[in-house]
């Protein structure tokens, strides 16, 4: 995992370059002369060559390939659609035709036909079967026309189709064939301008039709992506030049903006080509210096061409140092290597030296080192997609020792803090003013996250961050005398703001994809409304009340010691869910006074007293609680034996009993804070046995379970040491003796204990025990009032 981290971050490092004149910013005093040792060509900073670039390519056309086989689909269509036009106009036409030289025939042979009425009811049936089947093939013409051409054909198509239900003028044939050519040359004109699908943007374009390019500009072209203002344009143009008759051109318009699809379309790949091309051309020099040239004096402002100048021959040198001492990239990337191990090593050895358990835990070890490359990694796409944007103080810096803080520790965020710092600062060309300014809020963002009890700490941190952000950068440019850059504060607001928030964010998927338990967490779980504590309380209620005891004397012994006092107190909470399962077996749930260990063997009931381990901790895996909570469940017992049911059953069977058969399963305890619970566990239970209990018998009594629990060596496998566990008794003793104060006797408490309601008339004065010292002040001051 180290190596990985060193080598990823070597490879990401800035390229090689010599850091000569970092401390000559723009706007600032130069700090000393400089006087160019070489000549050299001056390189353009990274902004003028953007913006030249971006003005070259400003001339640029966007590029239009001509598309031939949308117009042959579109030629085609239009054919199909006239076609269609002139079979109704004929059906029609002839229906009229026949029927009028039907009726005249029978005007004229009326008289010489011997049953005039029948024969005329003939010939009208005869017409009116072909009126029925020509009828069927408009329907069907007209429904295709409105289909496939999507086309309305309302009263002005009557002008050219003509009806079947009355006699109707149409168009002639002669008209009607102009119409038609017209349309059909306009349609060629449209396509030979050209047609897109829009053109709000355009101004000028390129056509590329069959290899030929050809310059067009937005007037000559058409755009079809709002049909209504494309009929608006080629009406007037229509009625000037072409058709005349109002209803023929607006059926002409219809045609063709439906007819019409772009045959023009944008070519974003030959565009950006030929953009590319243009901006490599840009030329990234301005002039040259020559050797023993001044370049600024000292004191003197630096302007931007003096920056450039400075940064030229920057790289002039480097270039210079690279083909005389030999450097080749494998030794620059091998110095990178050697400076990174050095940066990651003082992390490393605070880790060993001052957190063993980070050192010893390898799911927080890697997740530290992941932290730590977090800012390595953010320089990094931001000097790639940012090239020329000065966005530093836009960095979230301090969201690695945010991090860090919330799910490691908060001596681990505080190096980290500093260690971020060097790394941001070597990739930003040494720049001190950043390393501090990064450090200090990097360290300020620690205090402020180490301990997230509630929400308001988020809120107050991304107040408070911006302020300090922007303080630091005036005061070191207060002390440089350098120009003070708007975009900074701006930058750095931003930034101060939104990095504990996205700290708060990513909090919730670090602790879940590395398993990792924090105070967020085990706040949830100390909430004693979750149902498995409800459970409990009801359940085995002397149990409950128990916990709490624990859980109160943990937490004062934890704090005494500086241990984790939040998460000793929920471990105290979820010690002993076992027990809920047989709780008349357990001496603080029987509150009938029926011990159910008398009807069992000693075995037996050892048996059952263990087995409360093992159910508590198949409980709490099936609740997923954090295995930090889950191992307060064995650990707190260890491998201590029971004495009671071990002691009994020598007494049955003799002294061949082994002991091992009436221990807990253990592990002993692993950490402070299970060492801490196993000692409160027993003192709480043992103290509440003491007769007439004196603070001097609850001491001795702490101090015998603990150096009980001492020597059997239940503390081996955890860092107590004798003087913590000392500080621990001393934290016990006054929760302990609070706890079984006692208190005077109630007036009629004997008949009240009875179950015996007493009346306020009954109680007197004499009733009352008191203090035999009160009782004599009490007569003389009856006295001395008598004889006054």
């Amino acid at each position: 995992m180290v190596l990985t981290f060193i080598l990823l971050a070597a490879f990401i490092f800035p390229s090689e370059r010599a850091i000569i004149f970092s401390d000559f910013v723009v706007g600032s005093p130069a700090p000393k002369e400089v006087i160019s040792p070489v000549t050299f060509t001056i390189r353009k900073s990274e902004q003028e060559v953007k913006r030249d670039r971006e003005n070259s390519q400003k001339d640029i056309l966007p590029i239009f390939d001509r598309l031939r086989d949308i117009e042959e689909r579109a030629y085609s269509q239009f054919d199909t659609l006239f076609a269609f036009v002139r079979q109704v106009r004929t059906i029609n036409s002839d229906y009229w035709q026949t029927k009028e030289e039907a009726e005249i025939f029978l005007q004229e042979n009326a008289e010489s036909m011997p049953d005039s009425s029948l024969k005329k009811s003939t010939i009208l049936d005869s017409l009116q079967k072909e009126m029925a089947s020509d009828t069927l093939k408009v329907f069907f013409l007209k429904s295709q026309i409105s289909e496939r051409f999507n086309l309305v054909l309302d009263r002005k198509w009557d002008k050219i189709v003509g009806r079947f239900d009355i006699p109707l003028e149409t168009v002639p044939k002669q008209e009607f064939r102009n119409f038609e050519l017209t349309l059909r040359h306009l349609l060629s004109v449209l396509f030979d301008k050209g047609v897109v699908g829009f053109k709000d943007e355009i101004q000028e374009i390129k056509v590329v039709d069959n290899g030929s390019v050809i310059q067009k500009s937005s007037k000559e072209i058409s755009s079809v992506s709002d049909k209504a203002q494309f009929i608006r344009e080629k009406n007037i143009e229509l009625k000037d030049n072409y058709i005349k008759d109002t209803e023929l051109r607006s059926i002409g318009l219809n045609i063709l903006s439906n007819l019409l699809k772009p045959n023009l379309v944008f070519n974003e790949n030959k565009t950006k080509s030929e953009k590319e091309l243009v901006a490599s051309k840009v030329p990234i020099y301005t002039g040259f210096v020559i050797k023993d040239e001044k370049i600024v004096d000292a004191h003197e402002i630096i302007t931007q061409e003096v920056k450039n100048k400075l940064t030229s021959l920057e790289l002039k040198i480097a270039e210079t140092n690279l083909k005389a001492e030999g450097y080749s990239s494998f030794s620059s990337l091998l110095g990178k290597i050697v400076i990174i191990s050095f940066i990651l090593g003082l992390f490393l050895v605070f880790v060993f030296y001052y957190t063993k358990k980070i050192w010893h835990n390898q799911k927080k070890f890697s997740l530290s080192l992941m932290l730590l490359f977090l800012p390595i990694l953010m320089i990094y796409v931001t000097d790639t997609f940012f090239p020329n944007e000065d966005i530093n103080y836009l960095i979230p810096v301090a969201l690695s020792p945010m991090l860090l803080t919330m799910l490691v520790g908060s001596r681990t965020g505080f190096v980290g803090a500093i260690i971020s710092a060097i790394f941001v600062a070597s990739m930003n060309g040494m720049d001190f003013q950043l390393f501090l300014t990064s450090t200090i809020t990097g360290i300020l963002s620690v205090f402020l996250m180490r301990q997230i009890s509630h929400r308001n700490q988020i809120f107050f941190t991304s107040i408070l961050l911006p302020l300090v952000y922007c303080l630091v950068i005036w005061s070191l440019h207060s002390v440089t005398f350098s120009n003070l850059k708007t975009n900074e504060f701006v930058y750095a607001s931003i930034n101060g703001f939104l990095s504990p928030i996205l700290a708060f964010g990513l909090l919730y998927f670090f602790e879940k994809a590395f398993k990792i338990i924090t105070d967020i967490t085990l706040l949830e779980l100390s909430d004693l409304n979750r149902p498995i504590l409800r459970e409990l309380s009801i359940r085995a209620p002397g149990t409950f009340n128990h916990t709490i005891g624990v859980a109160n004397l943990s937490r004062a012994g934890a704090e005494a010691i500086g241990a984790n006092a939040l998460l000793t107190t929920v471990g105290c909470y979820y010690h002993d869910i076992g027990k809920m399962l047989k709780p008349e077996y357990f001496t603080e749930n029987q509150l009938d006074g029926k011990n159910r260990h008398d009807e069992l063997k000693p075995r037996m009931s050892a048996l059952v007293i263990t087995e409360h381990v093992k159910e508590g901790i198949k409980m709490a895996k099936e609740l997923k609680l954090p295995q930090e909570i889950i191992d307060f469940i064995p650990q707190h017992h260890g491998t201590t034996a029971i004495q009671f049911f071990y002691k009994k059953a020598v007494e049955e069977e003799g002294d061949n009993v082994n002991i091992d058969d009436f221990r807990y399963p253990g592990p002993k305890p692993q950490s402070k804070e299970t060492g801490i619970v196993m000692i409160a566990d027993a003192a709480q239970a043992a103290t509440q046995s003491i007769k007439n209990p004196t603070p001097q018998k609850v001491k001795n009594m702490i101090k015998a379970i603990t150096d009980q629990k001492f020597n059997s060596g239940q503390f081996d496998e955890c860092d107590l040491t004798l003087k913590e566990l000392t500080k621990i008794q001393e934290a016990f003793l006054p929760i302990v003796a609070g706890s079984l104060h006692t208190r005077i006797e109630y007036p009629g408490q004997e008949k009240m204990l009875k179950g015996e309601a007493v009346n306020e008339t009954e109680l007197r004065q004499k009733d009352i025990k008191i203090n035999p010292k009160e009782e004599k002040l009490e007569e003389k001051k009856e006295k001395d009032a008598g004889q006054n």
